[in-house]
């Protein structure tokens, strides 16, 4: 049916037409700026996913940046420290010139002290970007410092949960600085240091044997009948690991008799009495323990005698047939008990103290007079205890003690701290008798591979000069510059490759954002062509359907 009323045909051809045209504008868009998702109503999560990663390859871009500062930075001191090399290789060839006798020494000084001056100037001068890693304006010296560094961001990293963190690499500069305002420089002496000098108030000591005992007061004198009799248990030697041996021990007449001889008629009068008593006793029981008295008192000791590694006395079950029931006192309350001691060496830690590199100290040690134990502490000693950012620096009680007690683990040394104190014992794994002594010898300091004197200070034309010990100093400083310049390479080498990966990591982040984001501009080119065809047929066919009208009419025409 045909209608002048509603035009079916023509609303379709519009609709088709609109249809296309909106396919022909995303496409036109798409071709225009070279991406298929360029906001958030293309294609929220992607869209969402590319602006974060974007985002991430800038702050990776400013990394790399940073990184090629700090590049500029190392090569910088690097080319310094290759030309101090150089420099003081020539100045150790003019300190060995100097040696011959006919050589006048004041025109070699002349020739070292524009050496001096050059290697000033180039450690002055090898400054990039304000930071300058061989020379250094610290008041302190660097070797009481844990550390100076600088530092340069290495790596933009975002987390699993979304954070976003910018790692930074530390350049311990303590390594690379030839000249330090306080001291402490690799062309410096090592004597203005903290150094050796106090090890921290350690000085050695010892504790004699201390054997497990008790001490009676005696509960006045006693006079034993024939048939009279005191008698108990003694216990010796108990600890954690063994219950102790235990012995039937009985004092009478016949037994005071033998210890005091007729006269004493059976009276124990005092505490040397009751102490030659129970030795006799103890003798007869076959139980290695001692007695010892005075007045109004006694004590009962062990002697080490049980092949147990305790070192204690205990009574117990006394039987007593005397007036009163007297106990000779040893049914009272021990006045003192002193068991299982196990030996240790205290001492105060007084001031801090540093272990330079090269440089050790060392001390021996002896528990129940085993063969001597040597421990040594070294720079490596310290940094393993305490951390590397330690820089062989102990600084209290605390340090002390992690030091001593890495350094002796092996051979069975303990310490520990308390307050400002430190005590030294031995391991009962491998110490286990208690009631022993312990020695610990003084330190012994080792300094063989320290300079006293300054680079800068070096002078072969005063009184007494050494030749031989400046060029001996002069050596150590060259290897000490040589392992500085051997770090600043592999500085180098570690930031190039850190940069070579930011480098990728960016070129990574581009791909991937554009294969979630970029227009394949040969499919949008194949469907921009057929989409602007479809526009066209789409207005043809709409200007058809406009003329349908039109014929109607003319059926009404005359």
């Amino acid at each position: 049916m045909s209608s002048i009323k509603t035009n079916v045909s023509a609303m379709a051809a519009l609709q088709t037409l609109g249809s296309v045209t909106q396919q022909l504008t995303s496409t036109e868009k798409r071709v225009s700026s070279g991406l298929k998702v360029a906001s958030a109503s293309d294609n929220a999560t992607y869209w969402s996913v590319a602006t974060t990663m974007r985002s991430d390859r800038g702050a990776t871009s400013a990394v790399a940046d940073a990184l090629g500062v700090a590049s500029a930075t190392v090569d910088t001191a690097y080319a310094g420290m290759t030309s101090v090399l150089d420099t003081l290789s020539a100045f150790k060839a003019k300190l060995v010139t100097a040696k011959e006798g006919s050589v006048d020494k004041s025109k070699v000084q002349d020739e070292l002290d524009q050496l001096k001056q050059q290697v000033a100037s180039v450690a002055t001068s090898a400054s990039f970007n304000g930071v300058n890693m061989l020379s250094y304006s610290q008041a302190a010296n660097l070797k009481t410092t844990n550390s100076v560094t600088t530092s340069v961001p290495s790596a933009f990293v975002r987390s699993d949960d979304g954070t976003a963190v910018i790692s930074d690499s530390d350049i311990d500069m303590t390594k690379t600085i030839l000249f330090n305002t306080g001291g402490g420089g690799l062309l410096q002496s090592d004597s203005d240091a903290l150094g050796l000098a106090t090890l921290g108030s350690f000085s050695g000591g010892s504790i004699g044997a201390v054997a497990g005992h008790q001490d009676f007061n005696l509960t006045g004198a006693q006079t034993f009948g024939a048939s009279d009799a005191v008698s108990f248990d003694l216990t010796l030697d108990a600890s954690d690991a063994s219950a102790g041996n235990s012995y039937s021990i009985t004092i009478d007449r016949s037994v005071v008799t033998a210890a005091l001889g007729a006269v004493a008629n059976g009276r124990i009068a005092n505490g040397q009495d009751m102490a030659a008593v129970l030795n006799k006793a103890f003798q007869l029981a076959g139980a290695p323990a001692s007695s010892g008295g005075g007045t109004t008192s006694f004590e009962i000791a062990t002697r080490h005698a049980t092949g147990l590694a305790g070192s204690s006395v205990s009574t117990g079950n006394l039987v007593s047939s005397l007036s009163g029931g007297s106990g000779l006192g040893l049914e009272n309350t021990p006045t003192a008990s002193v068991q299982n001691v196990y030996p240790q060496v205290d001492f105060s830690f007084g001031s801090r103290f540093a272990v330079p590199e090269g440089q050790s100290f060392s001390f021996s040690f002896a528990i129940d007079g085993s063969s001597q134990q040597t421990i040594s502490v070294d720079r490596a000693t310290v940094d393993a205890a305490l951390g590397t950012s330690a820089n062989g620096i102990v600084s209290s009680a605390d340090d002390m003690a992690a030091v001593l007690g890495a350094a002796g683990q092996q051979a069975g040394l303990l310490a520990t701290a308390s307050g400002g104190s430190v005590t030294l014992s031995g391991d009962k794994a491998r110490y286990p008798t208690a009631g022993v002594g312990m020695t610990v010898s003084a330190p012994q300091k080792h300094t063989a591979g320290a300079i006293d004197f300054n680079f800068t200070d070096i002078d072969i034309t005063t009184a007494g000069a050494d030749v031989d010990y400046y060029i001996s100093g002069l050596d150590a400083m060259q290897n000490r510059v040589t392992a500085a310049a051997a770090l600043l390479g592999s500085l180098q080498s570690s930031i190039g490759v850190q940069s070579d990966f930011a480098n990728t990591l960016m070129d990574s982040i581009d791909r991937g954002v554009g294969r979630l984001v970029d227009a394949d501009m040969e499919t949008e080119s194949s469907k921009l062509a057929a989409q602007q065809t479809q526009q066209q047929l789409a207005v043809q066919s709409l200007s058809i359907a406009n003329q349908a009208p039109q014929r109607l009419l003319s059926l009404f025409r005359g």
